[in-house]
């Protein structure tokens, strides 16, 4: 059973990360930052999952998780060097265990423009379907073995699928990693 994480509340935010770790693997990820924005230290809201560790000078996660957790939410204060707000995030970090095989993949879009991108299937795997494990972000849909959309909102966003034999057994696990920047304008 995934650990009970306490909600935190709803403050606008800037920019929106979602992340996918696995338990035991090694995990990196930076906090977002819109063009133009510049953040000397970050103050965080929240607690890390066990082997997740934060560094505010830089907005950097790293480490190697320990446990399940599903649905961890993280809200940051991005200070200015002169220590106002800069910027705004809001972080959900998701770790998984699984003994299926893995593949992840990385596709970049922007705001207001179409983006798709297959989900990623491990070499020498059949896999007959996927079962989405995370909420698809707001303007993104799944069809099939793609993820496609026109995102409305900038950030970084993971998704992470199950991949199903005809058997029904779970052989395979993807993540996707869906990174949107604002779209020009105009």
């Amino acid at each position: 059973d995934d650990p009970e994480v306490p909600q935190l509340p709803g403050e606008q935010s800037d920019v929106d990360a979602v992340y996918v770790a696995m338990v035991g693997e090694p995990f990196s990820a930076d906090i977002p930052l819109k063009p133009g924005s510049f953040v000397s230290l970050w103050t965080m809201e929240g607690r890390l999952p066990a082997g997740i560790a934060f560094d505010a000078e830089t907005g950097r996660f790293s480490g190697v998780p320990e446990v399940p957790a599903k649905g961890v939410k993280l809200s940051f204060t991005g200070l200015a060097p002169d220590g106002s707000t800069a910027t705004k995030a809001s972080v959900t970090l998701n770790v998984f265990e699984t003994s299926s095989a893995t593949k992840s993949a990385e596709y970049y879009g922007h705001t207001g423009r179409p983006v798709s991108g297959e989900i990623p299937r491990p070499a020498g795997v059949t896999v007959n379907s996927w079962v989405p494990l995370l909420e698809i972000p707001e303007g993104f849909t799944r069809t099939g073995n793609y993820i496609q959309g026109v995102p409305s909102v900038a950030g970084h966003y993971s998704l992470a699928f199950a991949g199903y034999d005809y058997m029904g057994r779970e052989v395979a696990f993807s993540k996707v990693l869906m990174v949107v920047e604002d779209g020009p304008t105009g």
